[in-house]
């Protein structure tokens, strides 16, 4: 967005996180305006508080594109062995939170007739079968796309110049489990150190030298945009990664709803059911090389 020489706010539960991507954003881009406000999505009054003051600093200018983007996610090894207060969090985050914002935002673009933008971030996991390790973040990222479709749907007749469409990225190198904890053992507002994608523990693993930075998975998702995607499938491919593995989301998607289409009678499921996915290949692969060094 700052590339587009856009202002752009960023929303984040820790102050001190997000005034700090705003000045490594605002030293990157000087002929944009970048604005840090603290804000929980969880909370009704504390994203209108953080919808005032973005009017307050951006005076006479008008809201443009919208992106609700915050998530968490706490791995288990199954939904068995899950904490029920790690669903709670992840779906008051993960669901809750893009609803808030839906509410408290989009009819601030209907109050406009000139086009915008409002994007919801599910994950290709909102696609796929779910996942033994993730269920929880699975099932809320499912829950995403459908409240999406449906915001689309009731937008469309009565607010066309609003574009809603849905972020679907494979895998991101960023410190999303790291964050995640952190705002799940600390309160809003407090002082915290902002996540370095790259001091995370799991830089070090294969998947994430393969993986998508934040900044190109960006690119991405304007480029999606520009081209006027609603399911936006952010694969891992070039030019936005410098190998040829790709996560496989297409086949991905296609492997489970296959089951689905089957006749009447013969829709039964496949528990030896895998990702076919050559990153993951790529990854475990390198994984194994690397134990025996």
């Amino acid at each position: 967005a700052a590339e587009l020489e856009l202002h752009v706010a960023i929303l984040d539960l820790h102050e001190s996180v997000c005034k700090e991507a705003a000045k490594a954003l605002s030293n990157k881009y000087p002929n944009s305006r970048i604005l840090g406000v603290q804000c929980d999505v969880t909370s009704v009054e504390s994203l209108r508080k953080a919808h005032q003051i973005i009017d307050e600093k951006f005076a006479n200018k008008r809201i443009g594109a919208v992106f609700a983007n915050a998530g968490v996610i706490f791995p288990a090894s199954g939904i068995l062995n899950s904490e029920i207060e790690n669903w709670k969090k992840t779906f008051e985050v993960n669901v809750f939170g893009v609803v808030n914002t839906i509410k408290e935002f989009v009819p601030a673009l209907q109050s406009n007739k000139e086009p915008s933008v409002f994007c919801a971030t599910s994950s290709i996991s909102g696609l796929t079968r779910g996942l033994i390790g993730v269920s929880d973040y699975g099932a809320s990222k499912h829950a995403v796309v459908a409240l999406t479709e449906a915001l689309s749907m009731e937008l469309a007749k009565y607010s066309p110049q609003i574009r809603v469409c849905v972020c679907l990225p494979c895998i991101v190198s960023t410190a999303l489990y790291e964050t995640s904890v952190m705002s799940k053992d600390s309160k809003q507002g407090d002082q915290v150190e902002a996540k370095n994608p790259e001091s995370s523990p799991l830089s070090q693993l294969p998947v994430y030298e393969l993986g998508m930075t934040p900044y190109a998975h960006g690119r991405q998702v304007w480029d999606r945009i520009a081209a006027g995607e609603f399911y936006m499938i952010c694969e891992n491919q070039p030019p936005y990664v410098s190998h040829e593995f790709p996560f496989g989301a297409a086949q991905a998607v296609v492997d489970r709803f296959s089951s689905i289409i089957k006749p009447d009678f013969k829709r039964k499921i496949d528990n030896s059911f895998g990702v076919n996915s050559p990153l993951l290949e790529e990854a475990q692969r390198r994984l194994k090389s690397n134990s025996k060094i």
